[in-house]
C-alpha cells in the first residue's frame, strides 16, 4: 500500500524578492534521522546495548503520534490559517509502557518535561488515548511507513537494578531523545553549519596547557610556592592516569588550582580516550567562573571553552504552557541569529565552564532544556571547585546522583576546595547515614603536600 504524504515539520523561506515559499520535513525522515541521532547519543554516554535499543525506539516513537490529526494543524498553520493544539507524544508513551517504562517516560514528556509517575499511568487508563493507539496501529500507511512498529514489544527489555539506576538511566535517555530531536529540528530549519561538533583531542589541550605553565614558570621568581605550585601540577597529571572515578585536590587559594585541575583532567583524557569526552568545570561564584574562563581561554582559544551561566547568556523565551510546549511545531532550539544558544543546551563542546546551579539543573530537573545535556555529563571528567558549598540540606540526593554518574556512566569526579567536606562517612557511623563509604576518594596530593604545608 502506498503510504500517505505525512509531515513532522515546514520552514518558510523567502527569496531575495521577499516571495515566501515552503519547505517540509517528511515524518518519516525525522522518526530516522532522531532514531540514529538518539542511539548514536546513547552509546557516547557507555549506555549498554539494551539502552542503546531503549534509545534507537525512543527516536522512532517520540513523534509517532503525529500520524494523526496533527497533520492536519500542520497543513493549516503552513497556509497561515488558526489551528486547534493537538498533543501527539502520549501516544509513542503509551506504546512502549509495557516494556520500556524509561522510553515511555522520556518520549512523553520530550517537549513538556518528564511526567509524574501518576500522571503517566492515568494517561495508560484513558479510553480516548487507547482509542488514538487503535486508530494508528490499524492504519496501513502508518504500518508501511513504519515497519518497526510490529517487532516493538517482541524487541524491547529493560532491566534495571534499582529505582536510583532506573531514575538516572530516564534522564539520560530523555536528554538523548531532547537532544536528537532538536538537533534534527535545527539541522532541518537553519543547516546543519549551525549543528557543531568538535574533535577533543586531548593531546593537543595538554601540550597547550603545559607550554602556558612553562612560560608562566620561567617568567616567575624563584619562590617557595612557586616550588609547591609545580610540584602540584605534576601531582595532578600523575593521579590523571590512575584508575578510579573520586578524586579530591585540597589545594589553598594561591596554590595553582585552576591550571593544576585542568592538567589532572587532560593527563586523564589522554590516558583514557575511550572514557573522557569533554571536560565540565564547576564552580558556584560568578566572579570566580569569569576569571577562569578567562585563564583557559587564554591557554585554549575563544572557540574550545563554552562559558554557560546566567550573566553570560539569555535564552529565547520559552514556552509558557504544556501544550505551547509539546505543539511546537519546529521545536528548533535557539532563536534565528543564535545558533551558538544550542552549545549552551547540550554542551557539545570540548571545555564547558559552567555553574552549580546550572550543572544541578542538568541532572535534577524535569525540563528539557536543562535535562538535554545530561548526556553528555557521561563520560567526561567533571571538576568542581569550591566543594565545600554544596547545599547540606540536598547532600544526599547529590551524593548518590554522582555515586550513580560515575559508576554507570564513566564520569569521574575531581574535587577541589581548600577544606575538603566529610563526604565519607566513618567507619562506625550509622546505617542511616547516607554518605559514601571511607576510601571512595583517593587524594591527588600527599600529606606533604597538604595546605598546612604552606607558608
Amino acid at each position: 500500500m502506498k503510504s500517505r504524504n505525512y509531515f513532522a515539520r515546514f520552514a518558510e523561506d523567502r527569496d531575495k524578492d521577499g516571495n515566501k515559499s515552503i519547505r517540509w520535513q517528511s515524518l518519516k525522515d525525522h522518526l530516522e534521522n532522531v532514531s540514529k541521532l538518539t542511539e548514536k547519543f546513547a552509546v557516547d554516554a557507555g549506555g549498554d546495548r539494551d539502552f542503546q535499543k531503549a534509545a534507537k525506539y525512543a527516536g522512532y516513537l517520540h513523534d509517532i503520534g503525529k500520524h494523526g490529526s496533527f497533520q492536519e494543524r500542520i497543513r493549516l498553520l503552513a497556509a497561515g490559517e488558526h489551528a486547534q493544539p493537538v498533543r501527539h507524544a502520549f501516544i509513542g508513551a503509551l506504546l512502549a509502557y509495557g516494556k520500556m517504562k524509561s522510553v515511555s517516560f522520556a518520549v512523553y514528556g520530550h517537549h513538556a518535561g518528564i511526567p509524574d509517575y501518576t500522571d503517566l499511568c492515568l494517561a495508560t487508563r484513558d479510553s480516548k488515548y487507547q482509542e488514538a493507539i487503535a486508530s494508528l496501529t490499524a492504519n496501513e500507511s502508518v504500518l508501511d511507513e513504519c515497519p518497526w512498529l510490529a517487532h516493538l514489544q517482541d524487541e524491547a527489555q529493560e532491566k534495571v537494578d534499582s529505582k536510583v539506576s532506573q531514575d538516572l538511566r530516564t534522564r539520560i535517555l530523555f536528554s538523548c531523545i531532547v537532544d536528537a530531536d532538536r538537533t534534527d529540528s535545527a539541522e532541518f530549519e537553519y543547516g546543519s553549519a549551525h549543528v557543531r561538533s568538535f574533535s577533543f583531542d586531548a593531546a593537543n589541550l595538554y601540550e597547550k596547557l603545559k607550554h602556558h605553565v612553562d612560560q608562566l614558570s620561567r617568567n616567575a621568581k624563584s619562590s617557595q610556592i612557586n616550588t609547591i605550585r609545580g610540584e602540584v601540577f605534576q601531582k595532578c597529571v600523575v593521579a590523571g592516569r590512575k584508575q578510579g572515578k573520586m578524586f579530591s585536590l585540597t589545594v589553598p587559594t594561591g596554590g595553582g588550582k585552576t591550571l593544576s585541575a585542568m592538567a589532572f583532567a587532560l593527563s586523564r583524557a589522554d590516558s583514557f580516550p575511550e572514557d573522557v569526552h569533554r571536560i565540565i568545570v564547576v564552580i558556584p561564584y560568578l566572579s570566580i567562573i569569569e576569571q577562569n574562563a578567562r585563564v583557559y581561554r587564554e591557554v585554549f582559544g575563544d572557540a574550545l571553552v563554552l562559558e554557560h551561566h546566567s550573566g553570560d547568556f539569555q535564552s529565547a523565551e520559552q514556552p509558557k504552557t504544556e501544550t505551547e510546549r509539546e505543539e511546537n511545531t519546529t521545536s528548533v532550539p535557539f532563536a534565528r541569529g543564535h545558533a551558538n544558544s544550542i552549545l549552551r543546551e547540550n554542551w557539545d563542546a570540548p571545555i564547558v565552564v559552567t555553574t552549580s546551579v546550572r550543572f544541578f539543573e542538568s541532572l535534577f530537573s524535569n525540563k528539557p532544556g536543562d535535562l538535554r545535556r545530561a548526556h553528555n555529563i557521561a563520560r567526561s571528567v567533571v571538576i568542581f571547585d569550591e566543594v565545600q558549598t554544596f547545599p547540606r540540606g540536598h547532600i544526599e540526593p547529590i551524593l548518590s546522583m554522582l555515586k550513580g554518574l560515575a559508576e554507570e556512566w564513566g564520569t569521574t569526579f575531581l574535587f577541589c576546595t581548600a577544606t575538603q567536606p566529610a563526604f565519607e562517612r566513618n567507619a562506625d557511623a550509622p546505617e542511616t547515614d547516607r554518605r559514601w563509604q571511607p576510601g571512595t576518594v583517593a587524594p591527588v596530593l600527599p600529606p606533604r603536600l597538604h595546605p598546612l604545608a604552606f607558608p
